[in-house]
Protein backbone atom coordinates (compact mmCIF):
# COMPACT_ATOMS: atom_id res chain seq x y z
CA UNK A 1 0.00 0.00 0.00
CA UNK A 2 1.32 3.45 -0.91
CA UNK A 3 -0.19 5.25 2.11
CA UNK A 4 -1.42 4.55 5.62
CA UNK A 5 -5.06 4.02 6.65
CA UNK A 6 -5.81 4.48 10.35
CA UNK A 7 -9.35 3.55 11.48
CA UNK A 8 -10.82 6.10 13.91
CA UNK A 9 -13.72 4.08 15.37
CA UNK A 10 -15.02 0.55 15.03
CA UNK A 11 -18.10 1.74 13.10
CA UNK A 12 -17.07 4.65 10.89
CA UNK A 13 -14.18 6.83 9.84
CA UNK A 14 -10.52 6.44 8.90
CA UNK A 15 -7.66 8.88 8.48
CA UNK A 16 -5.44 8.52 5.43
CA UNK A 17 -1.89 9.84 5.50
CA UNK A 18 0.97 9.73 3.06
CA UNK A 19 -0.95 10.95 0.02
CA UNK A 20 -0.91 14.40 -1.60
CA UNK A 21 -4.30 15.18 -3.16
CA UNK A 22 -2.83 18.08 -5.15
CA UNK A 23 -1.30 15.58 -7.55
CA UNK A 24 -3.04 13.06 -9.82
CA UNK A 25 -3.60 9.72 -8.11
CA UNK A 26 -2.54 6.45 -9.67
CA UNK A 27 -5.09 3.75 -10.45
CA UNK A 28 -3.70 1.76 -7.53
CA UNK A 29 -4.10 4.67 -5.12
CA UNK A 30 -7.66 5.33 -6.32
CA UNK A 31 -8.48 1.66 -5.87
CA UNK A 32 -7.13 1.67 -2.32
CA UNK A 33 -9.05 4.85 -1.45
CA UNK A 34 -12.25 3.45 -2.94
CA UNK A 35 -11.91 0.25 -0.91
CA UNK A 36 -11.19 2.25 2.25
CA UNK A 37 -14.30 4.33 1.61
CA UNK A 38 -16.44 1.19 1.37
CA UNK A 39 -14.85 -0.21 4.53
CA UNK A 40 -14.96 2.95 6.67
CA UNK A 41 -17.71 5.13 5.06
CA UNK A 42 -15.93 8.45 5.82
CA UNK A 43 -12.28 9.28 5.05
CA UNK A 44 -10.23 12.19 6.39
CA UNK A 45 -7.12 13.69 4.78
CA UNK A 46 -5.30 16.24 6.94
CA UNK A 47 -3.33 19.26 5.71
CA UNK A 48 -4.40 19.16 2.06
CA UNK A 49 -4.19 22.71 0.59
CA UNK A 50 -6.00 21.77 -2.61
CA UNK A 51 -7.47 24.25 -5.07
CA UNK A 52 -11.14 24.12 -6.14
CA UNK A 53 -10.10 22.61 -9.48
CA UNK A 54 -8.07 19.92 -7.72
CA UNK A 55 -11.11 19.18 -5.55
CA UNK A 56 -13.25 18.79 -8.68
CA UNK A 57 -10.64 16.56 -10.32
CA UNK A 58 -10.59 14.32 -7.24
CA UNK A 59 -14.38 14.09 -7.08
CA UNK A 60 -14.64 13.14 -10.76
CA UNK A 61 -12.66 9.98 -10.10
CA UNK A 62 -15.69 8.66 -8.21
CA UNK A 63 -18.38 9.52 -10.74
CA UNK A 64 -20.33 12.42 -12.29
CA UNK A 65 -20.71 15.55 -10.16
CA UNK A 66 -24.19 16.58 -9.03
CA UNK A 67 -24.90 20.31 -8.88
CA UNK A 68 -26.97 21.18 -5.81
CA UNK A 69 -30.32 22.60 -6.96
CA UNK A 70 -30.46 25.60 -4.63
CA UNK A 71 -27.12 25.90 -2.81
CA UNK A 72 -24.54 28.56 -3.57
CA UNK A 73 -21.43 27.70 -5.58
CA UNK A 74 -18.03 29.23 -6.22
CA UNK A 75 -18.36 31.76 -9.09
CA UNK A 76 -15.42 30.36 -11.05
CA UNK A 77 -16.19 26.72 -10.19
CA UNK A 78 -19.92 25.97 -10.44
CA UNK A 79 -19.24 22.32 -9.56
CA UNK A 80 -18.03 23.34 -6.09
CA UNK A 81 -20.70 24.16 -3.53
CA UNK A 82 -20.05 26.86 -0.95
CA UNK A 83 -21.00 26.19 2.69
CA UNK A 84 -20.45 29.41 4.63
CA UNK A 85 -22.30 29.05 7.91
CA UNK A 86 -21.92 31.09 11.08
CA UNK A 87 -25.21 29.98 12.69
CA UNK A 88 -25.49 26.18 12.28
CA UNK A 89 -28.43 25.98 14.69
CA UNK A 90 -30.48 28.30 12.48
CA UNK A 91 -29.35 26.57 9.30
CA UNK A 92 -30.14 23.07 10.60
CA UNK A 93 -26.52 21.92 10.33
CA UNK A 94 -26.22 21.12 14.05
CA UNK A 95 -28.45 18.03 13.91
CA UNK A 96 -28.11 14.60 12.36
CA UNK A 97 -28.94 14.65 8.67
CA UNK A 98 -28.03 13.24 5.28
CA UNK A 99 -27.66 15.60 2.34
CA UNK A 100 -29.83 15.71 -0.78
CA UNK A 101 -32.20 12.84 0.11
CA UNK A 102 -34.93 14.79 -1.73
CA UNK A 103 -33.29 13.68 -5.00
CA UNK A 104 -34.56 10.55 -6.80
CA UNK A 105 -31.00 9.22 -6.65
CA UNK A 106 -28.96 11.03 -3.97
CA UNK A 107 -25.24 11.54 -4.68
CA UNK A 108 -22.96 8.64 -3.90
CA UNK A 109 -20.58 10.72 -1.79
CA UNK A 110 -19.34 14.22 -1.04
CA UNK A 111 -15.79 15.59 -1.23
CA UNK A 112 -15.51 18.31 1.41
CA UNK A 113 -12.65 20.75 1.93
CA UNK A 114 -12.50 22.81 5.13
CA UNK A 115 -11.11 26.24 4.25
CA UNK A 116 -12.03 28.45 7.21
CA UNK A 117 -12.76 26.97 10.63
CA UNK A 118 -13.74 28.50 13.98
CA UNK A 119 -11.08 28.69 16.67
CA UNK A 120 -13.15 26.37 18.85
CA UNK A 121 -15.85 23.85 17.98
CA UNK A 122 -17.37 23.52 14.54
CA UNK A 123 -16.76 19.78 14.38
CA UNK A 124 -18.68 17.66 11.89
CA UNK A 125 -19.87 14.39 13.43
CA UNK A 126 -20.55 11.25 11.43
CA UNK A 127 -22.77 8.23 12.05
CA UNK A 128 -22.89 4.85 10.34
CA UNK A 129 -26.40 3.90 9.31
CA UNK A 130 -25.03 0.45 8.46
CA UNK A 131 -24.04 0.00 12.10
CA UNK A 132 -27.37 1.47 13.22
CA UNK A 133 -29.27 -1.13 11.22
CA UNK A 134 -27.07 -4.01 12.32
CA UNK A 135 -27.53 -3.07 15.99
CA UNK A 136 -31.30 -3.48 15.74
CA UNK A 137 -32.93 -6.72 16.80
CA UNK A 138 -34.04 -9.06 13.99
CA UNK A 139 -37.66 -8.34 14.93
CA UNK A 140 -37.27 -4.57 14.49
CA UNK A 141 -35.28 -5.07 11.30
CA UNK A 142 -38.15 -7.11 9.86
CA UNK A 143 -40.70 -4.46 10.87
CA UNK A 144 -38.74 -1.73 9.07
CA UNK A 145 -38.24 -3.76 5.89
CA UNK A 146 -40.64 -2.63 3.18
CA UNK A 147 -41.46 0.74 4.78
CA UNK A 148 -40.84 3.96 2.89
CA UNK A 149 -40.32 7.52 4.13
CA UNK A 150 -41.16 10.72 2.25
CA UNK A 151 -38.23 13.14 1.89
CA UNK A 152 -39.21 16.80 1.49
CA UNK A 153 -36.93 19.58 0.23
CA UNK A 154 -38.95 22.40 1.78
CA UNK A 155 -37.44 22.24 5.27
CA UNK A 156 -33.75 22.70 4.33
CA UNK A 157 -34.76 25.05 1.53
CA UNK A 158 -36.64 27.41 3.86
CA UNK A 159 -33.69 27.46 6.26
CA UNK A 160 -31.30 28.12 3.35
CA UNK A 161 -33.43 31.02 2.12
CA UNK A 162 -33.64 32.53 5.59
CA UNK A 163 -29.87 32.21 6.03
CA UNK A 164 -29.06 33.69 2.62
CA UNK A 165 -27.61 30.41 1.32
CA UNK A 166 -30.10 29.67 -1.46
CA UNK A 167 -29.98 30.74 -5.09
CA UNK A 168 -33.52 29.43 -5.71
CA UNK A 169 -36.94 30.50 -4.52
CA UNK A 170 -39.28 28.33 -2.47
CA UNK A 171 -42.10 27.70 -4.94
CA UNK A 172 -40.08 27.03 -8.07
CA UNK A 173 -37.53 24.82 -6.30
CA UNK A 174 -40.22 22.75 -4.54
CA UNK A 175 -42.03 22.37 -7.87
CA UNK A 176 -38.85 21.14 -9.55
CA UNK A 177 -38.07 18.75 -6.67
CA UNK A 178 -41.33 17.25 -5.36
CA UNK A 179 -41.53 15.05 -2.28
CA UNK A 180 -39.70 11.79 -2.92
CA UNK A 181 -40.12 8.46 -1.12
CA UNK A 182 -37.17 6.18 -0.34
CA UNK A 183 -37.07 2.80 1.39
CA UNK A 184 -36.36 3.01 5.11
CA UNK A 185 -34.00 0.04 4.76
CA UNK A 186 -31.65 0.22 1.78
CA UNK A 187 -28.91 -2.07 0.51
CA UNK A 188 -25.56 -0.63 -0.50
CA UNK A 189 -25.09 -1.38 -4.22
CA UNK A 190 -21.40 -2.31 -3.85
CA UNK A 191 -21.05 -3.95 -0.43
CA UNK A 192 -24.54 -5.42 -0.21
CA UNK A 193 -24.84 -4.33 3.43
CA UNK A 194 -28.16 -2.98 4.62
CA UNK A 195 -28.52 0.50 6.14
CA UNK A 196 -31.18 2.83 7.51
CA UNK A 197 -32.24 5.81 5.41
CA UNK A 198 -33.89 7.97 8.06
CA UNK A 199 -31.49 10.90 8.17
CA UNK A 200 -33.06 13.17 5.57
CA UNK A 201 -35.83 15.73 5.73
CA UNK A 202 -38.78 13.45 6.38
CA UNK A 203 -42.24 14.77 5.59
CA UNK A 204 -44.20 11.83 6.97
CA UNK A 205 -42.93 8.86 8.91
CA UNK A 206 -45.99 7.80 10.87
CA UNK A 207 -45.41 4.17 9.90
CA UNK A 208 -41.90 4.31 11.35
CA UNK A 209 -43.21 6.07 14.47
CA UNK A 210 -45.74 3.30 15.02
CA UNK A 211 -43.05 0.63 14.62
CA UNK A 212 -40.59 1.96 17.18
CA UNK A 213 -43.34 2.93 19.65
CA UNK A 214 -44.02 -0.80 20.09
CA UNK A 215 -40.43 -1.70 20.97
CA UNK A 216 -38.32 -1.31 24.10
CA UNK A 217 -36.87 2.14 24.73
CA UNK A 218 -33.22 1.52 23.74
CA UNK A 219 -34.11 0.25 20.26
CA UNK A 220 -36.82 2.85 19.84
CA UNK A 221 -34.36 5.64 20.62
CA UNK A 222 -31.86 4.21 18.15
CA UNK A 223 -34.37 4.42 15.33
CA UNK A 224 -35.77 7.76 16.43
CA UNK A 225 -32.36 9.45 16.68
CA UNK A 226 -31.38 8.12 13.27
Amino acid sequence: MSFEIQPLTSAIGAEISGVDLRHPLSDRELGEISKALLDHHALFFRDQPITPQEQVDLARHFGPIDIHPFGRHLPDHPSVGLLDQTDPARDGANRWHADSTFMPKPPRLAVLHAVELPSCGGDTSWASMVAAYEMLSPALQRCLEGLTAAHDISGPLIRAIEGGHSVGGLEETCAAWPVRSHPVVCRHPETGRKLLDLMGELEDHDDVQSVYSNFDLPEALLVKVS
